[in-house]
């Protein structure tokens, strides 16, 4: 039995390697990013209590719920724009 389990851990591997690398929605990036472009909103944010970029982005995300849009390439953008405010 482990030795199945083993092999179907490869296998599932071996699928997940040949897909390839998720190809990004520049779109969904963009709008993510556009979300969170107001460096002092953004900045105002990070100083309250409990907010870290993945709270404020996820907040966004779900005040900005947009059918079509890629959820996760939605809060890669946003949190990159979180990241060149901060700097």
């Amino acid at each position: 039995m482990v030795v199945v389990s083993a092999a179907l851990v490869a296998v599932l591997a071996l699928a997940e390697i040949a897909s390839g690398p998720h190809q990004r929605d520049d779109a969904s990036f963009r709008a993510g990013y556009a979300a969170a472009s107001n460096g002092t909103m953004v900045r105002a944010a990070m100083t309250e209590p409990g907010v870290t970029p993945t709270v404020f982005c996820d907040a966004l995300a779900e005040k900005n719920s947009v059918p079509g849009i890629v959820a996760r390439d939605f809060l890669a953008g946003c949190r990159r724009a979180v990241a060149d405010a901060m700097e």
